[in-house]
């Protein structure tokens, strides 16, 4: 058996190779033309706050699981609030690409925040 972040940080890479690949074949093939400058940085940062998430999300309710729901709430605000001042940065620093920005972050934060309350929840059972 797994551990949790072990599993959880697995199915974030193979996700995470899965959009890089799905996009760089759509770039490429589909579109003609290659990847605007910030679809590779939206990649890294899902990647790697979903991973700092799980991991601070594991450590600590493994220490006192009563408080997972206070833990689990605050830590979902503050991403938010991150993806957020991130994608704003973003629309600032690349405006010819804003609609493809937003397009790929929101399809980047439904599937790495559904991943992310599939492993939560699994793990809770």
């Amino acid at each position: 058996m797994q551990k949790p972040f072990t599993s959880y940080s697995l199915k974030v890479s193979i996700l995470t190779i899965l959009f890089a690949l799905l996009g760089m074949g759509y770039f490429s093939f589909i579109n003609q033309q290659t990847p605007f400058q910030a679809f590779y940085f939206i990649i890294v940062l899902f990647y790697s706050i979903s991973l700092l998430i799980f991991y601070l999300l594991e450590r600590l309710t493994n220490s006192n699981p009563k408080r997972f729901i206070q833990y689990y709430t605050l830590f979902s605000g503050l991403k938010l609030l991150f993806y957020s001042i991130c994608l704003i940065i973003m629309f600032f620093a690349w405006r010819a690409d804003a609609v493809k920005i937003a397009f790929t972050y929101g399809i980047c934060y439904a599937a790495y925040t559904g991943l992310e309350i599939y492993s939560v929840l699994k793990n809770l059972k």
